[in-house]
């Protein structure tokens, strides 16, 4: 058995799959390899990846475009041959010992399901805009003061718990146990969408988890991946693994976070909805946003529909003017 079986699961990645690849074959070992899952690109993905195959370098082309990142991500793990499994996005950077410093961690832990790091944002040209994006995140900031040997343990439940705030785990910042994934499952490739959101929690429900505090990859912003799309499109999957949430919480702060989250998609789409033109589907969205966690946004949308986007920045504006005729008065 191997060791550490990289995925690159790719879709029209031509323009920044050389970069990623060449990120990625710094870090392996000679007990590692690297899986390049193609999903069906009509650019010159193939052309790219070819010269780089070998003993550890492998590539899959899928007949079919499957339409989201589950189905080569599953194809990658069905292929591997590694102990552990690395999901790594086909336009992000590795960066020095993060195999590792991964593998160290879930080595010295058996009873952890996965590890992930933090992370840098990077943009177009690999240049950093954003430093340690994880830091943003009330829990991660929490936690940061329980660092110990560059990690900290989340026990089980509350990595579950605190997912269902936010989902504060970057896809290619994550190492699991391939006997993990043989036991929780692996990425739902029914979703279009929230696939790697879904395994986490899937995996947080049943292992600790550990957050490795140093960033170990890029994550590029600006460019077309395999995983972009708008909230019509993605968030009934959104919405679908959330809702598999609620079948069985944890406890009543956990519902209502997933609710939140469920209403904050709905609200998404009947925003979309709206401008798109699709008045009944905008309603009938903004009220299912309000009824599963009551919010401004999908009353917002609600009235702009309803009255017309015109008339509501109408009175907005009437309303706007009279604040600041009161206050004149009032001085």
């Amino acid at each position: 058995m191997k060791r550490v079986s990289v995925i690159i699961p790719a879709y029209n990645a031509a323009s920044k799959i050389d970069e990623t690849i060449a990120s990625v074959l710094d870090n392996i070992s000679a007990e590692d390899e690297l899986l390049i899952i193609d999903d069906c690109s009509s650019d010159e993905t193939q052309g790219v990846v070819e010269k780089w195959l070998g003993s550890q370098v492998r590539y899959h082309c899928l007949q079919k475009n499957s339409g989201g990142p589950a189905t080569p991500r599953n194809v990658g793990i069905n292929l591997a041959e590694g102990e552990f499994i690395s999901i790594f996005d086909s336009d992000d950077l590795m960066y020095a010992g993060k195999l590792d410093i991964a593998v160290n961690v879930l080595s010295s832990q058996p009873d952890l399901g996965l590890v992930f790091s933090d992370f840098h944002v990077i943009d177009e040209d690999s240049v950093v805009v954003e430093e340690y994006f994880l830091s943003k995140y009330d829990f991660i900031k929490k936690i940061k003061s329980n660092i110990q040997k560059n990690h900290c343990v989340i026990r089980c439940p509350q990595g579950l718990q605190q997912l269902a705030k936010a989902n504060f785990i970057g896809t290619s910042g994550v190492m699991i146990r391939k006997s993990v994934l043989d036991e929780c499952g692996t990425f739902d490739d029914e979703l279009l969408n929230g696939d790697d959101y879904d395994l986490w929690l899937r995996i947080s429900r049943r292992y600790s988890i550990a957050f490795i505090d140093r960033p170990l990859h890029g994550y590029r912003v600006g460019h077309q991946s395999i995983s972009k799309a708008g909230a019509v499109r993605l968030g009934p999957s959104k919405i679908r693994v959330l809702k598999k949430q609620l079948r069985d919480p944890i406890n009543n702060e956990f519902s209502l976070d997933i609710k939140r989250w469920i209403s904050k998609n709905y609200a998404l789409m009947a925003r979309e909805f709206l401008y798109d033109g699709a008045k009944k589907l905008s309603i009938k969205n903004s009220l299912t946003s309000i009824k599963y966690f009551p919010n401004y946004e999908a009353f917002k949308i609600l009235a702009m529909t309803i009255a017309g986007i015109n008339l509501v920045n109408a009175l907005k504006i009437v309303r706007d003017r009279a604040k600041n005729f009161m206050k004149k008065t009032s001085v």
